[in-house]
């Protein structure tokens, strides 16, 4: 990282391939020379999402948290935005909505809009985008309203 590319392009002259035509990325002045930039490693925006499946009992609110790494200067403000759920049944909140570099934590909270009462389980998800100037980075949360445990049958002989 930090290091300096060098590129020279060669072209022949002929039969004789006598090299005599050379190129460098070095030569004349800074100003006119065309810039390579080259992106090594891993990617620009990493999001992290703890934990990755909630379990919500109805007209419950449960909260993801989300940490966001690799923002760099020139990304500028990642902006963070989550839902709609599928299938919809869920309000969702992100704070805040926006991280500067390098990076930072985002609260995501989900609130159950179903009665009390309601006794169905349905599993959700919620995708959760975070966008910069050149970048966009996408998980996925889960959420299980209404989880139940489900024991076999015990037979005693």
């Amino acid at each position: 990282v930090g290091v300096p590319l060098r590129l020279v392009l060669y072209s022949s002259d002929g039969d004789y391939h006598s090299g005599k035509y050379f190129w460098s990325s070095d030569a004349d002045s800074p100003e006119g020379r065309p810039a390579l930039t080259i992106a090594w490693g891993d990617e620009a925006l990493q999001l992290a999402l703890t934990p990755e499946v909630q379990l919500l009992p109805s007209g419950g609110q449960t909260a993801f948290s989300l940490q966001i790494s690799g923002v760099t200067e020139a990304e500028g403000t990642v902006q963070v935005t989550a839902g709609p759920s599928s299938p919809p049944g869920l309000a969702i909140t992100v704070e805040p909505p926006a991280v500067e570099a390098p990076g930072g934590q985002v609260s995501i909270m989900v609130t159950d809009t179903h009665a009390a009462t309601f006794a169905e389980s349905i599993s959700y998800t919620v995708p959760i985008v975070a966008t910069g100037l050149q970048h966009t980075a996408v998980t996925t949360a889960t959420v299980i309203m209404n989880p139940s445990i489900v024991f076999l049958p015990l037979v005693d002989q």
